[in-house]
């Protein structure tokens, strides 16, 4: 699971985040892998992986959860700030699209504009 979930742990740190996986205390003999996301030190639910799906489903699921997870969080926290910050700078959150060859971030606005999930810089790029 942490391999997996190491690009969404690398956005979530550049972004400022401190980040980590804690058993879960709910495991099952299912053959998935479960987690607790614990986001700066509060734990905000638990991950799933059925390792069988491959790599890229595991990751774009975990980033998907993770960013579910994360908007529920500053919702309850009166917080707007988007996770993760749409690298053009818009007011939105970069989303995950299936179906790609690669799991990027991507920006709802304009497609063309995404972002390797595990290379977001945590901000928006600087645009000249």
């Amino acid at each position: 699971m942490a391999a997996v979930f190491r690009p969404v742990a690398d956005d979530l740190a550049s972004a400022g985040h401190s980040v980590r996986l804690d058993p879960d205390p709910s495991e099952t003999h299912d053959g998935r892998q479960r987690a607790q996301l614990i986001l700066d030190g509060e734990v905000l639910g638990s991950l799933v992986v059925d390792p069988t799906r491959g790599m890229n489903t595991a990751l774009l699921l975990l980033a998907d959860l993770t960013q579910d997870f994360l908007v529920g969080r500053r919702q309850r926290q009166d917080d707007g700030t988007p996770w993760p910050a749409c690298v053009a700078g818009h007011l939105h959150p970069m989303r995950i699209v299936y179906g790609l060859d690669d799991p990027v971030w991507t920006c709802p606005r304009d497609p063309r504009i995404n972002v390797p999930i595990g290379k977001h810089p945590g901000r928006p790029f600087d645009l000249p």
